[in-house]
């Protein structure tokens, strides 16, 4: 039995009446939640499932299968709901995962209709299977195109929500609006933050129906915020001049990994001046590992691109051999009580380790003890939060009978912060128009953010000298003037 489990077990005893999860339509007190998950319980001991999936978008019942799987199974795989039926099938059949959770799951255990008190009893004086230590293994894109899966020990991702909470002060009588997906390493962070202290969680797909979201925290007060930079945007353009009537009940928010435009540290720096802001650095091998301050605690003088300090208990280092011909940049290497075990595939936890340092990718430099991040040693793409290779969407894209070559990059974009830009090597010009339906057809299944991006036509993409892709971001951004 995880610390995790056995902690969201008392809090859910200790407050049978408090709502712990809301969406905008229903609401989950401690006593259904306990009914729900002896349910799911019973059906993971009866059915003897020690290997389990959760796959599907954002729900209220995501939490409630999460803390069942993480007392009683011994292997809980995090699938990106991004990935389509056969990739999903694939991981099942390769790994040998036994259950895989979706959404009629969901909706099913939430319709049986048993005696509430006989259930919380049972459920109460229940002994749980699962001992000693727990392992998430969360499933992200690689740069095959093929999902890979990194494993998280239970006590990283502890690290991690401890040093969250003290930092924001969190408390049980909180509400937080989580907004960014549950499979991914930001979100789920913040869902085991809320467990472990208590508070409740209005969860949401997205920030899509934030009129609603909105309305709905007049009557039960927002306190804590968790979102995405290219969310921030969106909310500062619906607010405009509400901003203060919202703003002044949030005591703390924490925002994604992605940089943040200057418009938008001047909207919180002027409309936070009372909620403690973190912005942080990390990858989901090593969730967080910098923060910086935000809001009213934000120098402007300091370059937007440094990544903050050094989170508690764990190390960093600069990594300057056979990296950059320039000598005060280079690969940053982490170490510490957030990073991940290995990944599920051994072989490719050799290309990411190194002496016992975590190499992040990311091409950076260090002056007056401050790190600075200069960009990337791959093709890696970051979008609205969402980390995808270059190579990937080629691929994607190339798979089009019309297409020669692909070649993809991200720019700048004032509401996203980051777009995907994609230049098409093509013969036939005439079919432009219905190409580029058939490019954004490929994104129907990713999010919004995705989905805004650039098309540009070409007789010859742009190569190097050797005839490679060419890479520098820069010279790309040049071809779009």
């Amino acid at each position: 039995m995880t610390v995790l489990y056995r902690n969201s077990i008392l809090n859910f005893k200790k407050n049978p009446k408090k709502v712990f999860f809301y969406d905008l339509k229903q609401e989950f007190s401690g006593s259904k939640c306990l009914i729900l998950l002896s349910k799911i319980v019973k059906f993971l001991k009866k059915n003897n499932i020690s290997t389990i999936g959760i796959y599907s978008k954002n729900t209220i019942y995501w939490p409630l299968w999460y803390l069942a799987a993480d007392g009683c199974c011994k292997d809980l795989f995090v699938i990106n709901s991004l990935f389509n039926d056969r990739l999903v099938t694939n991981i099942q059949k390769k790994y040998k995962i036994q259950y895989i959770v979706n959404n009629a799951d969901y909706i099913k255990f939430n319709k049986e209709n048993n005696n509430q008190n006989k259930f919380i009893k049972q459920f109460l004086n229940q002994r749980f299977i699962q001992k000693g230590k727990n392992n998430n293994i969360i499933f992200t894109s690689g740069s095959t195109g093929y999902p890979k899966g990194a494993i998280i020990p239970e006590s990283s991702y502890l690290h991690v929500a401890k040093v969250l909470i003290k930092k924001m002060s969190q408390k049980k009588n909180d509400l937080e609006l989580l907004s960014m997906p549950l499979d991914h390493s930001f979100g789920l962070a913040r869902l085991r933050c809320a467990l472990l202290s208590g508070c409740s969680v209005l969860i949401t797909d997205g920030i899509k129906n934030f009129p609603s979201i909105y309305k709905f925290s007049h009557n039960n007060v927002i306190t804590g915020l968790s979102l995405l930079p290219s969310a921030i945007e969106i909310i500062r353009s619906l607010l405009k001049k509400k901003v203060n009537n919202f703003s002044n009940r949030i005591k703390y928010f924490e925002i994604g990994s992605t940089t943040i435009n200057e418009a938008s540290r001047y909207w919180l720096k002027n409309n936070f001046k009372n909620t403690k802001i973190l912005h942080h650095y990390g990858t989901t091998e090593a969730s967080r590992s910098f923060f910086r301050h935000r809001g009213k605690e934000d120098d402007f003088r300091i370059p937007k691109n440094w990544i903050g300090n050094i989170m508690d208990n764990c190390e960093y280092m600069i990594d300057k051999k056979k990296v950059s011909p320039n000598k005060n940049q280079g690969e940053l290497l982490l170490r510490g009580k957030n990073l991940f075990l290995e990944y599920l595939e051994k072989k490719d936890s050799k290309n990411k380790r190194k002496s016992g340092w975590f190499r992040t990718g990311d091409l950076c430099k260090e002056k007056d003890s401050k790190v600075f991040l200069i960009g990337r040693l791959d093709n890696q793409l970051n979008i609205g939060g969402e980390k995808i290779q270059a190579e990937e969407i080629e691929a994607l894209v190339e798979k089009l009978k019309e297409v020669k070559k692909c070649l993809c990059f991200q720019a700048p974009d004032k509401i996203w912060i980051n777009k995907i830009v994609c230049l098409i090597e093509i013969n036939n010009f005439s079919i432009k128009k219905k190409l580029e339906k058939s490019i954004l057809n490929i994104f129907d299944d990713y999010p919004n953010h995705y989905k805004q991006l650039t098309i540009k036509f070409l007789e010859n993409i742009p190569t190097t000298s050797n005839g490679k892709k060419l890479r520098e971001q820069k010279k790309l951004i040049q071809l779009l003037k």
